[in-house]
């Protein structure tokens, strides 16, 4: 509900909405270049 909610009022502002998946990893990728990093642990992450 929530989900729909903030979608309907992104799309009246001409906003988007971008669902990622649960287990993406986006702590793992490089915020410049989008490279994966496999062998980082959580400890390493930042």
């Amino acid at each position: 509900m929530l989900v729909n909610f903030l979608d309907y009022k992104l799309k009246r502002v001409g906003g988007i909405l971008v669902e990622v998946d649960r287990f993406f990893p986006s702590t793992k990728l490089c915020n410049c270049c989008k490279y994966k990093n496999d062998s980082l642990t959580l400890k390493d992450r930042e």
